[in-house]
């Protein structure tokens, strides 16, 4: 009759489910608290919109001759934001790899550890029919090499022979496959 664990086993505390919810969610908010406030459509000047993505003030004369825009995005910002996404890219997978082998060990250290009769080596009982398959599948291909490729006596009188069957096939060719009556 089994009889119910009085001691269950606990849940970590440090990473609940209540817990990560919470992490996320208030990480969320101060993410919200520090983004820049941005201006919308109606706070800006009537005449500084356009509409259609057209800038009010058209571009220098600069500008299009190069055929663009240059000043928009310049070598050291995009380095500076390569970089930055490089190193976040980084910080995110080092936290993952941490994390990982946080659950890990506090799940190896939760398990009940394995007894010597469950990790013993099972070996068969005699008589093992294969010890070395490989030297078998060889013997097997040699045998029936053997059998296609050489002239042999089929039966003990030397009445009928195997012919080898490249030879075979020599003789068949342009005969028919029918037996004759």
């Amino acid at each position: 009759m089994d009889t119910p664990n009085p001691n269950p086993r606990p849940r970590p505390a440090l990473l609940s489910w209540a817990a990560r919810a919470g992490v996320l969610l208030g990480g969320m908010a101060l993410l919200n608290l520090l983004r820049p406030v941005q201006p919308g459509i109606a706070d800006l000047d009537p005449t500084e919109v356009t509409g259609r993505g057209q800038p009010a003030t058209p571009p220098s004369y600069r500008a299009r001759q190069a055929g663009h825009e240059t000043r928009d995005l310049g070598g050291g910002t995009l380095t500076l934001l390569v970089a930055g996404l490089g190193a976040t890219v980084a910080c995110v997978i080092g936290l993952m790899v941490v994390l990982m082998g946080y659950f890990d060990h506090a799940r190896s250290a939760a398990a009940p550890h394995y007894t010597a009769q469950q990790t013993a080596v099972i070996v068969p009982p005699p008589p093992n029919l294969q010890n070395a398959p490989l030297t078998d599948i060889a013997q097997l291909h040699e045998r029936e090499e053997k059998l296609l490729e050489h002239y042999a006596w089929i039966d003990p009188d030397h009445t009928r022979a195997r012919v080898p069957i490249e030879r075979a096939m020599a003789l068949t060719v342009g005969r028919s496959l029918d037996a004759t009556p």
